[in-house]
């Protein structure tokens, strides 16, 4: 069963943002596609279940409006029922907007002078969802109960089917593993039981996260707890050096991050992408970061220590705080939120000696 979701996208100028209308320019753009990752896998609960496969971004010229659409194809084990096409499409049209289009185009867009969006501000968004028996069998592959328990957080499910032999560390069609899907679906209870009863511990994700990474971002403290105390190492790297603390730094948790460095995390350690420093992975918007500035400095923080663009802690924050005062998303900082980030600057700058 093939499913083919379209909705309008656009083209412009990748150096002067010029939008391109001339008809002959956008015939041009037709049949360019990024597949390099698809949508479905970035389904969850019940569609993940259904077995959908596909789901790359096209471009295609449509004559008859002059313009350009995006196409998203799947291929179904079955047909979809209308609640279940709706979903689907909800679900790509998140994925064309924040999900895998938000850069599917950027290397087309260095190579060729021209972005192309697949996500427009358009009034009429006009999205067309088609299902077609094209004959093509598509395998329903068996996924271990586990993942979904461990999704819900069903501890007691888990016990059961660990009984029964299920193995602990099934891997979903993602390629995570139940005691990863625990913690990504912020069900720490789970994560925790999963760790107690024997789940490999090394595993990664894509992006390089170790589990004490993931535990760090989900503010999963008693996991964190249980993976040091099995060895895991405070000072993990992910695919772009970001370290626990970092991560426990930038989502706000004290708590984790005074345990990482009772443990021998490393405050001052630089990420490969931009040199940024724990104290440079604050939100600065946050009045939270004001206790974590102190304790992360207590503790032997450097603050004038400098990112890849030579910029210290205080400056970083700042030149973060300047962007979103001015750009278009300003009215969505209150007064009170940039007196706090204020606040924070000057408590980097009062400290860097």
């Amino acid at each position: 069963m093939k499913i083919v979701i379209s909705g309008p996208a656009a083209a412009e100028n990748n150096k002067t943002s010029e939008p391109i209308t001339d008809p002959d320019e956008l015939r041009k753009l037709d049949g360019v596609a990024y597949d390099a990752d698809v949508c479905s896998n970035y389904l969850h609960g019940k569609l993940e279940e259904i077995g959908l496969i596909g789901g790359s971004l096209r471009i295609a010229y449509d004559a008859e409006a002059g313009g350009l659409r995006v196409i998203t194809e799947y291929h179904s084990p079955r047909a979809l029922k209308p609640a279940e096409l709706q979903a689907l499409a909800d679900d790509t049209l998140a994925q064309w907007s924040d999900g895998i289009g938000e850069g599917a185009f950027d290397q087309y867009a260095e190579e060729t002078g021209i972005w192309i969006n697949p996500f427009p501000i358009v009034s009429d968004r006009d999205m067309r969802v088609e299902q077609v028996d094209d004959g093509v069998k598509v395998a329903r592959k068996r996924q271990s109960p586990l993942l979904k328990a461990a999704e819900s957080g069903d501890v007691e499910k888990l016990r059961k089917l660990l009984a029964k032999g299920e193995d602990i560390n099934a891997r979903s069609r993602h390629g995570l593993t139940s005691v990863q899907t625990a913690l990504l679906s912020r069900q720490p209870d789970a994560a925790l039981f999963l760790v107690e009863a024997g789940a490999d511990l090394a595993v990664r994700d894509s992006d390089e996260n170790s589990l004490l990474g993931l535990a760090c971002m989900t503010g999963a403290g008693a996991v964190a707890r249980a993976l040091i105390e099995r060895g895991a190492d405070v000072n993990s790297r992910d695919d772009r050096g970001a370290t626990p603390l970092m991560w426990a730094a930038n989502r706000k948790f004290p708590e984790l991050a005074e345990l990482l460095l009772d443990h021998g995390a490393d405050p001052n350690l630089q990420d490969s992408q931009q040199g940024s420093t724990a104290l440079m992975y604050l939100p600065e918007r946050s009045g939270v970061s004001l206790e974590l500035t102190e304790l992360l400095m207590r503790r032997g923080a450097d603050p004038a220590l400098r990112n890849h663009a030579g910029q210290t802690a205080a400056e970083a924050q700042e030149a973060q705080l300047a962007a979103r005062l001015d750009g278009a998303w300003s009215y969505l900082v209150s007064d009170e939120e940039a007196a706090t980030a204020r606040e924070f600057i000057a408590l980097l700058r009062s400290r860097e000696g």
